[in-house]
């Protein structure tokens, strides 16, 4: 057995439940759900298998970027959006300038607590206007 294959099961139910989640409660219905990433051919089979009535597409590698990694093609598209490039809508629509906190926000363990606490000391350091979460 698979050292990970009870959490990769668990972020595929995951991605499933939140996928199935929005279609339903979209008021514009949805056209087709974007899978990226380094094992987004296998996520998107996965999820095929429990939406089937959902259309999934893998995201096309960026033009010019065949040899760069996934997040920093994901980094691109959102520094685009953020830019008012030709991601503008996606970015808008994932209301990324809403966005606030860290990325360990929602990691509880208490082994962490020191490495949340310097996170955000570095994160209000480093940002002209950090936005942290209430």
């Amino acid at each position: 057995v698979e050292p990970c294959a009870s959490a990769y099961r668990a972020m595929i139910e995951g991605l499933a439940r939140t996928v199935a989640g929005m279609a339903a409660t979209s008021l514009r219905g949805v056209k087709y759900v974007l899978v990226s990433g380094r094992i987004a051919e296998t996520v998107k089979r996965e999820l095929e298998q429990l939406l089937p009535d959902l259309e999934f597409h893998l995201l096309p590698v960026l033009e010019g970027a065949k040899e760069s990694k996934h997040a920093a093609q994901g980094y691109a598209i959102v520094g685009s959006g953020l830019g008012k490039g030709p991601f503008r809508k996606l970015v808008e629509r994932m209301k990324i300038r809403d966005a606030c906190g860290t990325v360990l926000d929602y990691v509880l363990h208490p082994r962490l607590k020191e490495a949340k606490q310097r996170l955000v000391q570095a994160y209000v350091e480093s940002v002209k206007n950090p936005k942290l979460c209430r």
